[in-house]
């Protein structure tokens, strides 16, 4: 009898210590190893980091001026490992609340992706903006309210250059200035370029954007059965450059402002590889 009560009681002490270890290497708890701790966040504009959120405390704002179609920007989340980056599952997506939307709006197109945006200033002002980072039907992170500046414009500018900015990463592709080209566009026949968006140059060699509202481009190009030149929707000063078939030829911007020619650049080179 007392045989049979020992070898019960070993094999109770055995299960007690082998089913949490089965529970614990086994049977994790299904998303765990993919869940996204974002603790902050930041922003970047053309290459260059415009806002940051760390520890709550926000550095930075979107400026911009009254009227203007920001160009492309994008979020990143800050990690609690200290890495950074963006969910690629399905559940998450990017929400986001302007305070005054008297003076300002998203605007996503649906080639921008889920986790870039432009800003439209919509008159001059400041308010701020609160992102999500949604999961389902719930908020996984909610930044502190971030500053969105709309200052006046500075009225007519004239338009004397231009760059051409790639709108993912803000390099120059090419520069315009005293009727000389630098740079060039490159692109595979059948295909098409990255989006640029083109930036004016004034008198003193600042950048600007004209109002989309008075202002459009012109995109002549020499040979059309070379390359083809167009605006994307949505973005008045953004083009793209599509390849037809191998060869030179060349593309002018010019800008229009209610339907006569502000600013004509030069002949820009177009090369359009194989």
């Amino acid at each position: 009898m007392m045989q049979r009560y020992v070898t019960l009681m070993l094999c109770i002490l055995a299960l007690v210590f082998v089913l949490p270890a089965c529970s614990d290497d086994d049977s994790p708890i299904e998303g765990d190893d993919d869940h996204f701790e974002a603790v902050g966040l930041f922003l970047r504009q053309n290459g260059q980091e415009v806002v940051r959120v760390e520890n709550n405390q926000v550095t930075g704002a979107i400026a911009l001026e009254e009227s203007e179609l920001s160009s492309l920007i994008s979020i990143n989340f800050l990690l609690e490992d200290g890495g950074d980056g963006t969910p690629e599952d399905e559940g998450h997506s990017l929400g986001w609340e302007i305070a005054d939307t008297d003076i300002a709006e998203i605007v996503q197109h649906d080639d921008d992706g889920k986790w870039r945006f432009h800003v439209r200033a919509l008159e001059h002002g400041n308010t701020t903006i609160v992102f999500r980072l949604l999961h389902n039907d719930h908020a996984d992170y909610v930044s502190p309210p971030i500053e969105i500046q709309v200052t006046e414009g500075e009225g007519e500018v004239e338009a004397v250059g231009l760059v051409l900015l790639d709108e993912d990463s803000g390099a120059e592709v090419l520069r315009v200035a005293e009727g000389k080209v630098t740079g060039s566009i490159v692109v595979a026949a059948g295909t098409s370029s990255d989006h640029m968006t083109v930036r004016f140059l004034s008198e003193d060699g600042s950048q600007f954007t004209p109002s989309a509202d008075e202002h459009s481009l012109e995109l002549p190009v020499a040979n059309g059965s070379i390359a083809e030149a167009g605006v994307i929707d949505g973005e008045p000063f953004t083009l793209s450059i599509s390849g037809k078939s191998a060869g030179e030829t060349s593309l002018q911007i010019n800008l229009l402002h209610e339907g006569h020619t502000d600013f004509e650049s030069p002949a820009i080179p177009i090369s359009v590889t194989e």
